[in-house]
């Protein structure tokens, strides 16, 4: 259970980096323009994409978790439940992080 979350966390580290990285490289570039606009364009679909179809999903997993969490007996089984939540919780609070992320890249990278 560990390694998922574990994995879970790095991936959604790495997909929050690689988009405020590729954003702000092309910001940076002047002859990149509408290739800035374009990536930012794809990236903003995404974000609604992750938004409309893995929340919903994400909400009934978390909604599973506490209830299984309330109704187990054994301890052990509580704790990896309550694990599970709170990495549910931390993925969709990630993937409503994306559009600051790119919001901010882009900042930062139009200073420059």
């Amino acid at each position: 259970m560990k390694n998922i979350r574990e994995i879970c966390r790095k991936r959604a580290a790495a997909t929050g980096i690689y988009a405020a990285g590729m954003t702000t490289v092309l910001a940076y570039a002047g002859t990149w323009d509408g290739a800035s606009t374009t990536i930012s364009n794809i990236l903003t679909e995404l974000s609604t994409a992750l938004k409309a179809i893995v929340v919903p999903i994400a909400t009934v997993a978390l909604i599973f978790c506490f209830i299984m969490m309330m109704i187990s007996q054994s301890q052990k089984k509580v704790e990896t439940y309550r694990a599970w939540c709170i990495t549910i919780f931390i993925c969709i609070v990630a993937i409503y992080a994306v559009p600051f992320m790119i919001t901010l890249a882009q900042t930062i990278g139009q200073q420059f």
